[in-house]
């Protein structure tokens, strides 16, 4: 199987996101993502308007409903389906934490409190369905030292003309994953990898769930083999019953260091392989 090629360097990367980032509109976008390129590259504008979140209509939100739904709270069922119009309004404006509370909070911000619930997210993963449903998956926002820093467990499911769903999931469900991919298989989507919280992270594991597309269920999958360890950053490539993994970062139990090889992961068995270097 031919491999895509990583960037050179990170400045590649960051060269190509900033140019993809800047695209003027989402037909522009929908000819660069046939073309090859993620969703994720563009900008929370282009992002909306592919998705249809730039059409979710506009919430009117009071200090009263800012507190009461600010903050990210893990789910009781799998799948939980929510409608806090703050989260929404979050959804269809991409505005970070800190700029929400500046512009519908009250008073001084408790920045020992916990994060302001953000859409402006990293690491977070999109995929198209047919008839132009989109469904968005986790990420974080911010980096680790900032108040607002929080890795999400949600998904959310548009249907691209501004109705929108936003289903929470307990933890032990569905970790706080970020920097995963997401693979279409018929129906549903295989969620490989994330960088999550350090806690979280499992030396030689590779965390994989199926997001069932029929109820929005998550579950994880049971592999076996030489797996890749806890990967993030990576991609992906479906090949028949078989998805390849290669490039990012695997987790050696102190840091996150570049993943040298690629794997293979059978759907079928669950089994895992890694791939001879050509």
């Amino acid at each position: 199987m031919d491999l895509e090629p990583l960037p050179e360097d990170i400045a590649d990367q960051e060269c190509f996101e900033t140019a993809a980032s800047e695209t003027i509109g989402a037909e522009v976008a929908r000819l660069l993502i046939a073309a090859g390129t993620e969703p994720n590259a563009f900008s929370n504008r282009v992002l909306g308007d592919l998705t249809g979140a730039s059409l979710i209509q506009d919430q009117r939100i009071t200090p009263a409903i800012l507190e009461a739904q600010k903050h990210r709270r893990f789910g009781t069922r799998n799948p939980e389906p929510v409608a806090y119009e703050f989260w929404l309004e979050m959804v269809r404006s991409g505005m970070s934490g800190h700029y929400a509370h500046e512009r519908f909070g009250q008073g001084e911000r408790d920045y020992r409190a916990p994060a302001i619930w953000s859409f402006d997210r990293f690491g977070m993963s999109t995929t198209e369905l047919p008839d132009n449903v989109w469904v968005q998956i986790a990420g974080e926002h911010e980096d680790y030292y900032d108040a607002d820093f929080c890795i999400y467990n949600d998904v959310i499911v548009h249907d691209g003309a501004g109705n929108t769903q936003i289903y929470i999931y307990p933890r032990e469900v569905f970790p706080p994953t970020d920097f995963h991919t997401a693979t279409l298989v018929e129906n549903a989507i295989i969620i490989i990898g994330s960088i999550g919280y350090p806690e979280d992270r499992r030396i030689g594991r590779t965390q994989v769930m199926r997001l069932n597309l029929k109820d929005l269920s998550i579950k994880e999958m049971e592999t076996t083999g030489r797996t890749p360890g806890w990967i993030g950053r990576h991609q992906t490539k479906l090949d028949g019953d078989k998805i390849t993994v290669w490039g990012g970062q695997v987790w050696d139990g102190s840091d996150l260091i570049p993943m040298d090889r690629a794997y293979e992961l059978c759907l079928a068995t669950g089994v895992w392989q890694k791939m001879r270097l050509e």
